[in-house]
């Protein structure tokens, strides 16, 4: 079995989280740390939990590296947009498309897939186009 064992501060410092904080999943893990302190088995905390025995242990692995912060989600995670790795002759690129077709994007994002080798969808353009504050429009 592997339980942790905490002292009055961290047990103070969890508790506070698991009634306290405004994210859910923050709450479920110092929640599932404070069960094992109880001496919940980790099949009884992943049952109540709803997950894997394993997600269990991953959650009391990163609480043991890293205290109460490794129980947050770390950043850097996810797909990395594919526009965000262009260069500045690309966004170049990406402005004269815009400028001589501003009415259809989707013909714009045709045009870019072929430039570029790879799909760009609307969506994809447009969050780009907010994120780099790019004109779509530049006729008077």
């Amino acid at each position: 079995m592997k339980f942790i064992k905490l002292n009055d501060e961290e047990k103070a410092a969890l508790e506070d989280g698991w009634r306290n904080s405004a994210k859910h999943h923050f709450r479920r893990r110092c929640h599932s740390i404070l069960l094992s302190a109880d001496r919940y088995k980790v099949s009884e905390i992943a049952r109540l939990m709803n997950v894997r025995t394993r997600t269990i242990y991953t959650w009391f692995n990163n609480w043991k590296k890293s205290g109460i912060g490794g129980l947050d989600i770390q950043p850097g995670r996810g797909i990395k947009a594919k526009l965000d790795t262009i260069t500045d002759s690309q966004v170049t690129q990406i402005q004269e498309q815009i400028k001589w077709n501003p009415q259809s994007l989707k013909q714009v994002c045709e045009k870019l897939s072929v430039i570029f080798g790879f799909r760009i969808t609307k969506h994809m353009l447009k969050r780009f186009i907010k994120k780099n504050r790019l004109q779509l429009a530049t006729t008077p």
